[in-house]
């Protein structure tokens, strides 16, 4: 392969010709891709909210051992003068008839409140679970196709790098989508249930009533797999720059300090608990990253300098 990308020319017709082929290519994949997660919505909408559903039925449990055998709780009203409401009188026969009532002077009433947790997500409209469920099957859909599009990115780029570049990047690809899907599978298999138990577990059910929508247990999903899986990319990061000689590797042991504030801060604004165990917990994985990026970029500083001419 030529050192110049200048000694393999392509006129600016071939470059978008080859670039539309690519971005067709790849959207056939993408729209394969997502017919068929999406004909499986149900199960891959259950995959998806199983550590959502296993935080909240915890929480319900832990909830039902503080209440003890009465789950419920009598709310004592006084109504003013005026108040009205429907009753239900019993007729003859068993039947049943309403009747409106109201007072004339105040009134001690009852409310009965459920202290339970439901362990169920809820919706607000019928269109809403349509709307979810397509948008999940988009986003897997997305990140199944990740290494598609990634390749062929790279294809489009390559011809136009010179041999010591290719070599800076094309070894670290591999190892970054492992890194984005083992981001991914932190989220899913740790932070996402224990940030949801904290969340659950901030308040009592005796004071409000808790409902969890089904939008806002997969925006928590999709939030938590996005920044653990871009941050999980540190250590390829740290390689590629040490690599290019862009950054020295001595530097990144200069400022850890900072990484480890930047830790915290990125753990604060992505992480909604505001328990410092899961603020640490977030913090814990990307300081681990960071330092084991300093030592790859001690092993591969200065290779990917371009050669003397």
């Amino acid at each position: 392969m030529s050192e110049r990308p200048e000694d393999v020319r392509m006129s600016i017709g071939e470059h978008i010709d080859e670039l539309r082929r690519r971005i067709l290519y790849s959207a056939y994949v993408f729209g394969a891709v997502f017919f068929i997660v999406f004909l499986f919505h149900e199960p891959m909408r259950k995959i998806v909210l199983r550590p959502i559903e296993q935080a909240i039925e915890m929480a319900a449990k832990s909830e039902a051992s503080k209440l003890g055998p009465k789950p419920h709780q009598i709310k004592t009203i006084v109504v003013g003068p005026g108040f009205e409401w429907t009753d239900r009188e019993k007729g003859p026969q068993g039947t049943e008839t309403e009747v409106r009532r109201f007072t004339i002077w105040p009134l001690v009433v009852g409310e009965v409140i459920d202290n339970k947790i439901d362990t169920r997500t809820t919706v607000l409209s019928p269109q809403e679970l349509v709307f979810q469920d397509v948008k999940l099957a988009m986003l897997l859909a997305l990140l199944i196709s990740a290494p598609v599009f990634i390749y062929h990115l790279w294809a489009f780029v390559r011809a136009g790098l010179y041999e010591h570049e290719q070599s800076a990047i094309a070894p670290y690809l591999p190892l970054a989508i492992c890194l984005f899907v083992g981001g991914v599978a932190f989220s899913y298999y740790l932070m996402v249930p224990y940030v949801f138990s904290a969340l659950l577990g901030w308040g009592s059910t005796a004071e409000v009533k808790m409902e969890i929508r089904l939008q806002e247990g997969l925006s928590l999903f999709y939030t938590f797999s996005f920044a653990l899986g871009v941050l999980f990319e540190i250590p390829v990061a740290m390689m590629m720059l040490a690599h290019i000689g862009f950054v020295k590797a001595a530097t990144f042991l200069r400022v850890w300090r900072w990484a480890i504030l930047g830790a915290f801060v990125v753990g604060a604004v992505v992480n909604p608990a505001p328990e410092i165990l899961t603020q640490i917990l977030f913090a814990a994985p990307i300081v681990a990253l960071y330092f084991l990026g300093y030592g790859l970029a001690v092993l591969v500083e200065g290779r990917g300098r371009r050669p003397a001419a």
